[in-house]
């Protein structure tokens, strides 16, 4: 009897043992599975780090191309044409970064609680609350527009998901193992989704509400002395502006706005967070030639937000620094000229307040009542099922919050809509070709006159001797101060009355100084309008 008994109890324990190595526990996989000896986390330690170079014929290809790994693993890609160039760029692109790629695009469309579950719901809520969806829908419909770029996408987005069909769980990345995961194919959306996520790190703050709360309490004048002021020494980016400059700014309400829904947070700015960049012209130069640097001063983090390769195909050379993802070098140089950029901080994301009805569908503008448009966003929450979620939409933007819902964290502030230029970014993968192909400053400041989100300081040389700085992006036309403080929603005084032309945009060629350079200081002088 004893026998059965022990029996019983280790048959028992064999199959506690079974069922827990196969059931999720919380975030953590399935143990089992994720110890798996064969397909488990220990055969990513067999996976080499960095490739041999190798000429790649692969499914797909027209012809073969020739990949040359530097010791740092760098990739130097040389196409015979351009379509086998940008598949080969998204296959290598994926071999080193495949999880990084989909994990950021899951971040910046809300999408994170397909994978991590309910825990991630209210950070994909407030990411599609203030509009990312609906600026990549606007994205997707300009680039299609553009059928060389869509050609481009869609040679990347193969190359990506060749390197994802050769996959095997057992070579799956670790963070797909971590998470039990699997890769979901890449699609030209999926690298657009990762435009508007640089939008949101680099266009999306505001200390509005911060300042509108201290405003309340201490009163405009003191405000604009600490914060409204200009440094005593500060150099503008462009110390001065074309003389034919004849764009009239807005005239401001004579009354202030007092918002009634204000957050009292105040975040101190992060004083590590800065970029600079600067060029020198030849006569400065030991070697008579210019010189270009470019620091852009983002967050490190493993593995790094840059990734650098090599393009080299009929009608295009260039090497430098890109995102995982993008089929275009960012920061870098061609045969004929170099660039870089730093952020502008310029008021690109404006709140409004606004006042609803007691019924949540209409909202007060000129002393009329104006319906809202609603926007259902639905999302697949893992072991959840699932769930759906209704956005206000008003003629500033998207409403994050109503006054009876709960912000993603204390403080967030409610009744407020957004005017973001990112929700109007239009295509931007095509202006980054044309830099990546252009030859002398007129190239460049054509490429950039159609890149309208983000608004970034991009430093210029080359070989020619030329040196300049160009301003770009869409920029509201506002008073001065306006975007400073909260906006009234419910005065049409205070809506975007449209954008500053590309050619009045900060920007100098060749100055009589010998370098231009930015450091997110003031991109213009005072007497810019």
């Amino acid at each position: 009897m004893k026998t059965y008994v022990k029996f019983a109890i280790s048959m028992a324990a064999v199959l506690a043992l079974a069922v827990l190595l196969n059931v999720r526990l919380g975030q953590l996989p399935p143990l089992g599975k994720f110890l798996d000896p064969v397909n488990g986390v220990w055969q990513n330690a067999l996976i080499p780090d960095i490739p041999k170079s190798e000429e790649f014929i692969l499914p797909g290809l027209k012809d073969t191309v020739r990949v040359v790994f530097n010791k740092r693993g760098v990739p130097h890609i040389f196409a015979s044409n351009q379509y086998d160039l940008f598949y080969t760029a998204g296959y290598v692109s994926a071999m080193h970064r495949l999880w990084q790629m989909e994990f950021g695009t899951h971040a910046s469309t809300g999408r994170l609680s397909e994978i991590l579950g309910e825990i991630a719901l209210s950070y994909d809520r407030y990411t599609r609350r203030m509009g990312m969806t609906i600026g990549l829908e606007k994205m997707m419909d300009a680039t299609r527009q553009d059928t060389t770029m869509m050609a481009i996408l869609q040679a990347y987005s193969n190359g990506v998901n060749q390197w994802i069909s050769n996959l095997t769980p057992r070579k799956y990345p670790f963070e797909y193992k971590l998470l039990d995961y699997a890769p979901e194919p890449w699609s030209p959306e999926k690298t657009l989704a990762l435009g508007m996520a640089i939008n949101r790190d680099l266009n999306s703050g505001t200390s509005a509400t911060q300042l509108s709360y201290l405003q309340a309490r201490w009163g405009r004048e003191a405000i604009l002395e600490l914060y409204g002021s200009r440094p005593k020494y500060d150099l503008p980016i462009v110390p001065y502006i074309d003389s034919d400059y004849s764009v009239k700014s807005p005239s401001p309400p004579s009354e202030i706005f007092h918002p009634r829904f204000v957050a009292d947070l105040l975040t101190p700015r992060d004083p590590s967070i800065g970029s600079n960049n600067w060029a020198v012209a030849g006569y400065r130069t030991l070697s008579g030639h210019p010189l270009l640097a470019n620091d852009p001063h983002l967050e490190a983090t493993l593995p790094s937000i840059w990734y650098e390769m090599q393009l080299n195909a009929p009608g295009i050379n260039t090497y430098g620094v890109t995102f995982p993802g993008v089929p275009s070098v960012i920061i870098g140089f061609n045969e004929k000229i170099a660039w870089g950029n730093t952020n502008t901080g310029n008021d690109v994301f404006n709140l409004y307040e606004i006042e609803a009805d007691s019924t949540q569908t209409q909202y007060l503008h000129d002393g009329k009542w104006l319906p809202f448009s609603f926007r259902i966003e639905s999302y697949k929450v893992k072991g959840k099922g699932t769930v759906t979620d209704t956005i206000p939409i008003t003629h500033h933007g998207p409403l994050m919050y109503r006054q009876h819902e709960q912000g993603i964290a204390m403080g967030t502030p409610v009744n407020h809509a957004i005017s973001w230029t990112a929700l109007e970014s239009g295509n931007v993968v095509g202006p980054l070709f044309g830099l990546n192909t252009a030859s002398n400053y007129n190239d460049f400041r054509n490429a950039l006159s159609k890149l309208n989100s983000p608004a970034q300081n991009y430093v210029f040389a080359s070989v020619n001797g030329d040196i300049a700085m160009q301003l770009n992006g869409l920029w509201p036309l506002l008073w001065k101060y306006q975007g400073m403080f909260v906006n009234d929603g419910r005065d049409s005084r205070y809506n975007w009355k449209g954008y500053i032309p590309f050619r009045y945009l900060p920007h100098e060629l060749n100055p009589t100084r010998g370098y231009v350079s930015s450091a997110n200081q003031q991109t213009s002088p005072a007497s810019y309008p």
